[in-house]
């Protein structure tokens, strides 16, 4: 019988793998460089990229010499951080006022899905960009 693994948010995966793959990355990486590496579209990608330029966990040049940079060092962006900035941005469901204000069962619900990302949260701020990028380089070797 197969595990079912808990599944974060796709934007979550494809923002840390990005990460990655600039953490891993000699200057400037442009999205389109970054989305052939992950096989994702760029432009979803680049709505990903968006906040985080704006929490300064990236930096971006424009032009013919332009891309993404991480702003500061692996080692210090936790996986919490890149969450957070992601979180209010690419949240793609939310129940009208209406649904909630007349759902006792929502607010229930909604009281365990924030015990869930409290502990969620937790365990992110645990990993950080560059041991993301040390697990994924021992996964590659088994």
């Amino acid at each position: 019988m197969e595990t079912q693994l808990f599944t974060p948010p796709g934007w979550l995966r494809i923002a840390v793998h990005a990460l990655v793959v600039l953490a891993e990355t000699d200057g400037a990486c442009t999205s389109a460089t970054v989305a052939k590496e992950l096989k994702a579209h760029a432009t979803f990608l680049r709505r990903v990229m968006v906040p985080l330029v704006h929490a300064q966990i990236l930096v971006v040049r424009e032009g013919r010499d332009g891309g993404y940079r991480l702003a500061r060092p692996a080692e210090s962006i936790t996986l919490a951080e890149v969450y957070q900035a992601l979180k209010g941005v690419c949240q793609p469901e939310k129940i009208s006022e209406q649904e909630a204000e007349h759902s006792h069962f929502q607010l229930a619900f909604n009281a365990l899905a924030n015990e869930i990302e409290d502990t969620f949260l937790a365990v992110l701020a645990r990993h950080t960009i560059a041991s993301m990028s040390k697990q994924a380089k021992s996964a590659s070797l088994q």
